[in-house]
């Protein structure tokens, strides 16, 4: 949990720092690369280490390094401008500028200062995350994003745990459908711009919850004839058993599928809650995510019962979430919204079954911004 809290606040500052246009980029493409090459990597490095112990320090020393960017990170200038301090977010806009050789119209700045000051004093309020349940409609899109979270970590940490089930080989199949989270993570940012947010994940879930039963469907007679590596009972990797190629090729477009709906799952709540308790409510999400995450060895080991046992619940824990997320807004090219009024004003006149490519709606934006901070961006 200490690696997620980190992780989800760079996360979080990075897509308050981009616009719209490219926050889908921003936070996919460093998923799509390192966690891709990481997921490939540790297998091997757990067989050249051989010992559980090594192992677990490799994985986790390094992350140490972190701290040294606590005094290089920034703090969110969009949480600053929120909070009423105005003078730290024209500093960070000033530093900004410079880094990126622009210049900065005085004018501009002192527009922003002004706009800033007459902002902030509207909005001088201790915010707390049991605001974000005291309306009906931010309650019931964090009710549904806690959900959503639940069951996408829960069928994801299931379908990596489960790769000792549907390989003769657990390190070439870890690697197998590891590698799979590269085109994954690229076909993300394709649907999330061209189909949105909301369709990206209600689909994702519902056809990995299909997959799994199909999984579950597969006659035990394919079994035996589809054997992917011949494995005798006393290799050093391999379970004394056959295994189908038929179940490895749909457990690794299950995977694809809820890789799909994991990148989507860390990006919407960052753009459906409000900047003052956006990492409030982001952590209490990821949390009882992580609460979720305690069944999924028992779901796995339930497999001792029988195979298609765990893609059955796996299957209806995934298409029953895609459903709840249907009562989340589209965000696709939308202005993140900063206070509680904006929470809960955004975009509740949605249909469920809107779709963001049917039509032009980028004038749409919340209440579009003041043109003070669209002046400041384009400066920057």
């Amino acid at each position: 949990m200490t690696y997620d809290t980190y992780y989800m606040v760079v996360y979080i500052l990075l897509l308050e720092y981009v616009s719209s246009e490219y926050r889908t980029l921003m936070a996919n493409v460093p998923i799509m690369v390192f966690l891709t090459v990481g997921l490939c990597v540790m297998p091997w490095l757990a067989v050249y280490i051989a010992h559980w112990s090594y192992f677990a320090l490799a994985m986790h020393v390094p992350q140490l390094i972190t701290i040294l960017f606590i005094w290089s990170v920034p703090e969110s200038a969009r949480w600053l401008l929120s909070q009423g301090k105005v003078d730290q977010t024209v500093s960070i806009i000033r530093k900004a500028a410079k880094i990126n050789k622009k210049n900065l119209d005085p004018s501009v700045v002192d527009e922003f200062t002004m706009y800033g000051q007459k902002q902030a004093e509207g909005r001088k309020q201790t915010v707390s995350l049991l605001d974000l349940v005291r309306t009906p409609v931010l309650r019931k899109r964090f009710i549904a994003l806690c959900i959503m979270w639940m069951v996408v970590i829960l069928a994801y940490d299931a379908h990596i745990r489960n790769t000792e089930n549907i390989g003769p080989n657990q390190f070439i199949t870890f690697t197998i459908v590891g590698a799979v989270e590269f085109p994954a993570d690229l076909l993300t940012m394709i649907t999330l711009e061209k189909l949105g947010r909301r369709h990206s994940i209600v689909w994702s879930l519902i056809l990995s919850g299909v997959v799994c039963l199909v999984i579950a469907m597969v006659p035990p007679a394919l079994f035996s004839p589809l054997v992917l590596f011949p494995c005798p009972p006393d290799a050093l990797f391999c379970p004394p058993a056959a295994y189908s190629l038929t179940v490895l090729v749909l457990e690794v477009a299950g995977r694809f599928l809820i890789t799909m709906s994991m990148n989507v799952a860390q990006q919407y709540p960052v753009e459906v809650l409000p900047t003052v308790a956006r990492a409030q409510g982001s952590g209490a999400i990821h949390t009882m995510g992580y609460l979720s995450v305690f069944l999924s060895p028992y779901i796995i080991y339930l497999s001792k019962i029988g195979f298609a046992v765990p893609f059955v619940i796996l299957g209806l824990v995934s298409i029953a979430g895609g459903l709840v997320s249907v009562v989340l807004p589209e965000t696709l090219n939308q202005d993140l919204p900063d206070t509680l009024v904006d929470g809960e004003t955004f975009y509740t006149g949605q249909s469920c079954c809107y779709n963001p490519c049917g039509r032009s709606y980028r004038h749409t934006k919340q209440e579009e911004k003041s043109g003070n901070e669209l002046c400041i961006k384009s400066e920057i």
